[in-house]
C-alpha cells in the first residue's frame, strides 16, 4: 500500500480556494489582479455561485440565494452589477415592502422582522 508521501500529487498549486461562491471567486479575482495565477478553486457542487442560485418554475424564476446587495464599498456583487450596467447610481430607491419567510415558506410577520433588525443592526 502506498503511503501519502509516495503518491505523486498532480495539479499541485500554491493556493487552494475552497468554494466557488462569491467569496471564493472574489479571492480568485484578487489573486489574478495581483498577478498570482498558481491557484485552484475546489467546489463541491457541479456549479459555481455558492448561495446564489435561481430555480425556474413553470412560470417564474425564483431566487433561492443572495437576493439583494448590502453596501457598496468592496462588495463584489455591487461591483459585478455596476460592471454589467445593472445599477443606476443616480436612482433614488423607492419605498418597498419587505417580505421574509421561514424555511417552510410561512411568511414572518413584519413586527418580528423589525424587532430582529433593531437587535441585529447595532451588532453589524
Amino acid at each position: 500500500m502506498a503511503s501519502a508521501r509516495n503518491i505523486e500529487i498532480k495539479n499541485r498549486c500554491k493556493i487552494l480556494i475552497i468554494g466557488a461562491g462569491m467569496a471564493g471567486l472574489s479571492a480568485a479575482k484578487q489573486l489574478i489582479q495581483n498577478n498570482i495565477t498558481d491557484f485552484k478553486i475546489l467546489e463541491a457542487r457541479n456549479r459555481i455561485g455558492g448561495r446564489i442560485v435561481s430555480v425556474q418554475t413553470d412560470s417564474h424564476k425564483v431566487e433561492l440565494g443572495a437576493n439583494w446587495i448590502h453596501g457598496v464599498l468592496g462588495n463584489p456583487m455591487y461591483e459585478l452589477a455596476m460592471a454589467n450596467g445593472l445599477i443606476d447610481i443616480v436612482h433614488v430607491p423607492k419605498p418597498h415592502k419587505v417580505v421574509a419567510a421561514t424555511e417552510e415558506g410561512r411568511q414572518i410577520p413584519f413586527h418580528i422582522l423589525q424587532v430582529s433588525s433593531n437587535f441585529i443592526s447595532p451588532i453589524i
